[in-house]
């Protein structure tokens, strides 16, 4: 999105017969490249000063190019009636900006027979133009950022925190109705704990290994809802969305809930086999998430995941190919709670055994080979 340099609104973009422009609704004023502007038939001189005005170290810096976030230069070129004209000029993109009343005092000439006897492009080539000028413009944001890009604006936010986003990522058959939902209680049963009695709703209704039966097993399920904090359950439900929705697409609603109490099961399993006698309650989707996510590289193996790695106070994107020991790493850790990480490791197993199971039959009727994938690397 480009803001106005003057008021910070965003800017509008407009298509006139020569090209586009960004117009600011609030200020009234505007941005046209110089390229634009030459075709409109501005007059020579004016767009020489103004570029070479701009090229001049010594000139006057004004505010920053809404496109390439560089001071622009403020440049006196000759007006329409002969009174110099003051506009900020960038002489990265080569773009003017002009204040309200300054677009109108920039001085016309005829336009070339040439330029004026040209044929119109073919709605073909303006298409071909614009694919060439949109891959353009991915090559050098891929130059910037060192690989490749997110694929949408609000990634760069968890990316920035250290979370991996899908920037190669399965297409989706169908709507992942059970991620949402599952994902929506989890938040639904913390906001009621934040409201209530934390301490009360952990204590009472989180797996204790030391009784097993309370409640008739039901701290089994709840366990999964309960959390010990916001981080930790926006951390599991950010894990949930991002790889649930292709792991449920592959495997259906039931399978995929399935998938998900099982890994939680054997979370809760380890936990209690490393210490039977613990009256310490345990709570959060970890172990369900984690089997999911191991899940989502074994049957995804070439979808590709970002996230910027910071080296001091500098943030390094990288981009890597989903593989297992990297999508056991990756599992949410909340808050470094020793209980959910001992829980935890072991939930990996589950993911993996569900992608043993036969997951479809092709058109013969026989069962999709499963296998080719294994730890650490692609067959």
């Amino acid at each position: 999105m480009l803001a106005c340099p003057k008021c910070g609104s965003r800017l509008l973009r407009a298509r006139t017969p020569h090209g586009f422009v960004h117009a600011c609704a609030r200020c009234g004023g505007r941005m046209v490249a110089t390229a634009v502007l030459r075709k409109e038939g501005s007059a020579r001189e004016f767009l020489n000063d103004a570029w070479l005005g701009a090229r001049d170290e010594g000139a006057r810096r004004g505010p920053a190019c809404p496109r390439c976030r560089r001071p622009m230069a403020q440049v006196d070129a000759p007006g329409r009636t002969g009174a110099p004209v003051t506009v900020d000029v960038c002489s990265l993109c080569g773009s003017i900006w002009f204040d309200p009343g300054e677009y109108a005092e920039v001085p016309r000439q005829a336009i070339e027979p040439s330029a004026a006897g040209e044929p119109e492009l073919s709605p073909e080539a303006r298409r071909a133009a614009a694919v060439a000028t949109v891959r353009s413009m991915q090559r050098r944001q891929e130059e910037e950022l060192g690989a490749e890009a997110p694929v949408s604006s609000w990634q760069y936010l968890p990316a920035i925190l250290g979370f991996p986003v899908e920037i190669r990522a399965p297409e989706l058959g169908s709507r992942p109705w059970m991620t949402w939902a599952v994902a929506l209680a989890a938040v639904a049963v913390v906001a009621a704990t934040f409201t209530g009695n934390l301490d009360a709703a952990v204590t009472g209704w989180g797996f204790i290994p030391r009784d097993w039966t309370r409640h008739r097993g039901l701290t089994i399920v709840s366990s999964f809802f309960l959390h010990a904090g916001l981080l930790h359950v926006l951390g599991n439900v950010y894990f949930l969305v991002v790889f649930g929705d292709n792991v449920e697409d592959d495997l259906g609603a039931a399978r995929f809930a399935l998938l998900l109490l099982s890994a939680h099961f054997v979370g809760l399993v380890a936990h209690g086999v490393f210490d039977p006698h613990s009256t310490l309650p345990l709570v959060g989707a970890s172990a369900g998430v984690s089997g999911v996510v191991v899940y989502y590289a074994m049957a995804f193996p070439r979808a590709k995941l970002g996230l910027f790695f910071w080296i001091f106070f500098y943030p390094k994107w990288i981009s890597v190919t989903v593989q297992p020991p990297y999508a056991a790493s990756c599992s949410p850790d909340p808050q470094g709670h020793s209980v959910l990480q001992r829980g935890r490791e072991p939930s990996p197993c589950s993911g993996r055994w569900e992608w043993r199971i036969p997951r479809r039959c092709g058109p013969t009727g026989a069962a999709t080979p499963v296998g080719a994938v294994r730890w650490g690397r692609i067959a």
